[in-house]
């Protein structure tokens, strides 16, 4: 009857969350400065310009952002505590590109309602404390202990990722360096190191219980240390933030001791399933998680090349296993995350037992030694930096391979094709499985009536291009950066270069070093093969070419052209390029003034005539003159820019001007990407992602 009652609430939870996930904002609260009460109910993530962090009000979770100012200073918004905001807020918008993930709908899982900005040039109030946010406050005392001992930047980041699954401090080439070694799972807090925790308080406890006769008369001495282990891997669970892989890993620990306990046996598979049932009951949407799929997936996986190979040596058996996990892995990490690496089995082989039995043991030693005023953090310190020295040492960039998407259907096939080779079945069903797994080639290619595709990206206020032919790719600008943390182009072009198959950019053009337009340079040469990087000036610590005025090259039919303004500099030298398929053309600009304008009308006033345009400057008022507007002639005109951004582009006046020549609008902002399709028929074709 309790087990009944229990999944009853688990359920009612479910359908709660299911409720809550429906609810949206109060209409009557977004786009408007309002006054709003609430408490801070997480850690600030911090960068450069900008503080966020996720404020619970009785509407609601909404995320809240603080730039920096004189009246409210970060470090001073600590979970737990009540305040009194003016804020301005709006629904969550994310950049709507094809074939790259949502972060709206992110948003929406996480259950924040809206986001905003804390006007802190009005008052600001402190309301006190609110206790029902201990967990959070407890994860806040412990990053303070950590700042305060460590002081190295990026050890101090994996610590707080591995002791309170805090990952806010850890940088794009933190991230970058776990994913390409096959070692992200290290820092997800992710089932084995709830188990090691476990397992590190079920002997420590029994051995201590053990030492006294009476109490093991009293009550055995494994069974006491089984509920320790419970409650431990419960404890880490709620400082690493109850994550999926942690719920699924002390859901597990649970099973597992209570059958210990009740003498007992159960199988793996029907743990891993009761596990699957419990998280999905209790949060129906967790199912479309990825760190659902591939939690879960690995157990699965685990479990069964265990019992293959059961009667094997320790450790021959120990490294056939992350060999077999990491192929069996492969289709999952490539649906998701459109890459993997070789090097994972060489990574782990030492990263595992090193983080499990050493790092995140000492982190907790550490932890609770403080508490008695010892500080031993120099030997966490220590090991990893150990860690960090082993990883970087590894030929990720031999071993690490960018891959493009691929369907579901490809995924199920491969994984069954992967199975199907490593059990013991005949050569024919092995023929089979060879077959199956061959589906990780599929890829998107250029209709075969298309001549050229280029699509302007939703990159926000920015900029990013991707023209592509059938045997070439180029790009034109790489969008904005923001801090040190947050590149867009991480979550826009670069996935959705991922997301189109392209491995290798032959041209990557820059028009001008703006930082909403060359923001996301480092981080697509380090994620693709460029063959050439032209922009309208020498860059530093890259060996580029320049942008020359009349510069032009063909490639698959498709005519490159540059009409830049060369003797001038910054946005009014910004590389100009015309891209002519047939008798159709499209003209990129930049962020050229009506200066260069004037000049290149003078310079190639015949050859402006094209079809498509964006815009100059994101449609400011300081571009877009009439006479450049009118030898232009535009059918199509599109603006890149952002709906919240602040610059209020595009400007009124210059939309109006366009519209007065006939030229269908187009914005990034209300459109999501663009992308126009240049046919082999001479058609033109223009298509939305909204």
């Amino acid at each position: 009857m309790g087990i009944i009652g229990l999944l009853i609430i688990i359920t009612l939870h479910g359908m709660w969350v299911l409720y809550d996930y429906e609810q949206v904002y109060p209409e009557d609260k977004v786009d408007k400065k309002i006054i709003l009460v609430g408490t801070v109910a997480s850690l600030i993530d911090q960068d450069k310009s900008v503080s966020k962090f996720l404020f619970a009000t009785n509407d609601g979770l909404v995320q809240l952002s603080v730039y920096p100012n004189k009246n409210l200073k970060s470090w001073r918004l600590t979970p737990g505590t009540r305040w009194r905001f003016t804020v301005k807020l709006q629904y969550p918008e994310g950049y709507s590109n094809p074939g790259v993930f949502s972060y709206v709908t992110w948003l929406k899982h996480q259950g924040i309602k809206a986001v905003g900005y804390v006007v802190t040039t009005e008052n600001v109030q402190f309301h006190g404390m609110d206790y029902n946010y201990l967990i959070e406050r407890l994860r806040y005392n412990i990053q303070k202990t950590l700042n305060h001992h460590i002081k190295d930047i990026s050890i101090r980041a994996l610590a707080s990722a591995l002791l309170i699954g805090n990952r806010n401090e850890l940088t794009t080439e933190d991230k970058r360096v776990f994913q390409q070694t096959g070692t992200s799972h290290l820092i997800a807090i992710s089932g084995l190191h709830i188990g090691m925790i476990a397992l590190f308080a079920f002997v420590f406890v029994r051995v201590l219980w053990s030492l006294s006769i009476v109490l093991c008369q009293w009550l055995p001495a494994q069974k006491v240390a089984l509920v320790a282990a419970v409650v431990s891997a419960f404890l880490y669970s709620l400082l690493a933030g109850f994550a999926i892989p942690t719920q699924r890993a002390f859901i597990m620990v649970l099973i597992f001791s209570l059958a210990l306990m009740t003498n007992r046996k159960i199988n793996g598979f029907n743990v891993l399933i009761i596990a699957a049932i419990i998280i999905v009951l209790w949060n129906p949407l967790s199912i479309l998680a990825p760190g659902f799929w591939l939690s879960f997936m690995a157990v699965f996986f685990l479990i069964i090349i265990n019992r293959l190979l059961l009667y094997m040596p320790k450790f021959k058996r120990y490294v056939l296993i992350q060999f077999l996990l990491m192929l069996l892995l492969i289709p999952l990490t490539v649906y998701w995350f459109q890459g993997f690496t070789l090097i994972g089995v060489v990574a782990n082989l030492v990263a595992i037992p090193l983080v499990s039995f050493l790092i995140v043991p000492s982190l907790f030693l550490n932890l609770m030694l403080s508490f008695f005023g010892i500080t031993l953090w120099s030997i966490s310190a220590y090991l990893i930096k150990a860690l960090i020295v082993w990883l970087d040492v590894l030929p990720t960039y031999m071993l690490f391979f960018s891959w493009h998407s691929i369907s579901l259907l490809a995924v199920l096939a491969a994984i069954m094709g992967m199975l199907i080779l490593f059990l013991p079945l005949s050569w024919y069903f092995r023929v089979l499985g060879l077959t199956l797994f061959l589906a990780l080639w599929q890829k998107n290619t250029l209709p075969f009536d298309v001549g050229a595709k280029v699509t302007v990206l939703d990159v926000g206020h920015g900029l990013a291009v991707v023209i592509q032919t059938k045997n070439a790719v180029v790009v034109y600008d790489t969008a904005g950066a923001g801090g040190h943390k947050f590149v867009l182009a991480n979550h826009t072009l670069i996935p959705y270069l991922k997301n189109q198959g392209v491995h290798t950019i032959n041209a990557l053009i820059i028009s001008h070093l703006g930082k909403d337009h060359s923001g996301g340079i480092e981080n697509v040469l380090a994620s693709f093969n460029v063959d050439q990087v032209i922009a309208n000036e020498k860059l530093s610590e890259i060996n580029n070419s320049i942008c020359t005025a009349g510069k032009r090259w063909l490639q698959d039919g498709v005519v490159f052209e540059f009409l830049t303004a060369n003797h001038l500099t910054g946005n009014n030298g910004s590389c100009v390029l015309k891209i002519s398929f047939d008798d159709k053309s499209m003209l990129l600009t930049g962020d050229i003034y009506k200066t260069a304008e004037r000049y290149i009308l003078k310079q190639y006033h015949n050859q402006l005539k094209s079809i498509v345009l964006v815009a100059p400057h994101h449609g400011s008022g300081s571009s877009s003159s009439k006479a450049f507007i009118e030898a232009v002639g535009p059918k199509y005109v599109i603006f890149s820019s952002s709906g919240h951004d602040g610059f209020k582009h595009p400007h009124n006046e210059v939309v109006q001007a366009y519209l007065n020549i006939g030229a269908k609008i187009l914005n990034t902002a209300q459109n999501g990407a663009i992308t126009a399709i240049f046919k082999d028929n001479g058609e033109l074709e223009i298509e939305t992602e909204k």
